[in-house]
């Protein structure tokens, strides 16, 4: 059985296949399971690290594996979509009347709420599994691309070779990170959210779907969005950013907002918010009255892998944070 950075949050750990399907049911849904090796070869193992976005559950993080080959048998999921990404193994994939074969480095697969499903797990098949609820996904999609709400069908094949594959693939290896330095330091979980939005993100302006996100016009952005967005962004450095609520706020979709951004200041909006964390860790760091160890301050802020918020610093500043604190 494969390793998993997310040990921390183990839900199903198991060699019976009825204690599997009852257990893993209740995480994801109710679905038929079978061992097509044997019940000897059998065995089930799911982590499963819940993701939040201001109150609202936006969906999770997991790692399902099993030993032996497995047929499993959801039908339509309903309420949540999921994005598999195989990490040893294959699997088969039946998502309404389209196959997709996925194994690791090649492809994954996407699946959707109003689909039916069938898959076959083979090989002691090992899967990332970002599970997205359908309700902020359609919410998402409507406020990303200033679009009607309705439901969202993805292509079921996402090609982890080229297009947005390889960028969705690394922002679920961040969130499964994340989820693992959070297990120590509850600080970070927030973060999880944004990680969680950017991929979304990426797969609604990138992966092709029935509903043709990603050829979807954009609108143009009134004067005052890009002044309203980074007063959000300001008063919520310390949190992960909601972009639901970031678009809400600045009054439209995030496609227009981020060519606003490109356009009034060059970057686009997460390099803005990372440049605002730093300058925020830069007052913070100069006021003599501020004691908290750097470390610390750059986790409130949301800087939350170290070394790299310390390097970006450095080249923002010039000097280390540390530098910055004994001239303060």
């Amino acid at each position: 059985m494969a390793g998993s950075r997310l040990a921390a949050y183990a839900k199903v750990d198991t060699r019976d296949v009825d204690e599997a399907a009852e257990k893993v049911g209740r995480i994801f849904c109710a679905h038929r399971l079978s061992a097509l090796s044997g019940a000897r070869r059998f065995h089930a193992r799911h982590e499963n690290a819940p993701v939040t976005i201001g109150k609202r559950r936006a969906g999770s993080i997991n790692q399902v594996v099993y030993g032996g080959d497995v047929a499993i048998d959801p039908g339509c999921l309903d309420r949540f979509f999921l994005v598999q990404l195989p990490l040893s193994g294959a699997a088969t994939i039946l998502c309404g009347r389209r196959a997709t074969e996925t194994a690791p480095g090649r492809a994954a697969s996407i699946l959707s709420p109003t689909e039916p499903v069938t898959m076959r797990w083979s090989g002691s098949c090992a899967q990332l599994i970002l599970m997205l609820d359908r309700t902020h996904v359609e919410r998402a999609a409507a406020r990303f691309l200033d679009r009607a709400e309705g439901p969202v069908v993805f292509a079921p094949s996402l090609d982890l070779e080229r297009g947005v594959g390889p960028a969705v693939a690394a922002q679920m290896q961040r969130m499964a990170a994340l989820a693992e330095a959070g297990a120590r330091e509850p600080r970070l979980m927030p973060r999880l959210g944004e990680v969680l939005d950017a991929a979304l993100a990426t797969l609604l302006f990138g992966q092709p779907s029935d509903a043709g996100l990603a050829e979807a016009p954009v609108p143009e952005a009134p004067p005052r969005a890009v002044a309203r967005a980074l007063a959000f962004i300001d008063v919520h450095l310390a949190e992960g950013i909601d972009n639901a609520a970031l678009c809400a706020e600045a009054g439209i979709g995030l496609r227009a907002l981020q060519a606003a951004f490109r356009r009034t200041l060059g970057r686009s909006i997460g390099e803005v918010v990372r440049e605002r964390r730093l300058d925020a860790l830069h007052a913070r760091l100069k006021d003599p009255a501020e004691t908290r160890a750097v470390g610390d301050l750059m986790l409130d802020l949301g800087l939350w892998h170290l070394g790299r918020a310390a390097e970006a610093y450095r080249r923002r500043f010039g000097e280390t944070p540390r530098d910055t604190r004994r001239r303060g």
